[in-house]
């Protein structure tokens, strides 16, 4: 279970998959979380010192009116905050 800010709730996510020979992690999430999706995150170096955070998503809107407006409004501004955060680490 995990908590949550920004009047999101309490909300759980499964590990699907946990592949230390690929370096991958797969989840879904699980009851409370406003969106019914799947992630996924692999690691693999292209070079001495050098290593790519590969990561991918596939989401719909949560089951609830609110979750549909949310996910409507929200999806845009992750974009921002994933571009801003790879910019400036």
């Amino acid at each position: 279970m995990v908590k949550s800010g920004l009047g999101q709730g309490p909300f759980s996510v499964q590990i699907e998959r946990f592949d230390t020979s690929a370096d991958a992690l797969s989840a879904v999430t699980l009851q409370g979380h406003p969106l019914e999706g799947w992630r996924y995150w692999r690691v693999y170096s292209i070079g001495t010192n050098d290593l790519v955070v590969e990561t991918g998503a596939a989401d719909l809107p949560g089951p609830a009116p609110l979750d549909y407006l949310g996910y409507k409004i929200v999806r845009y501004q992750q974009i921002k905050i994933w571009q801003e955060y790879l910019r400036t680490s």
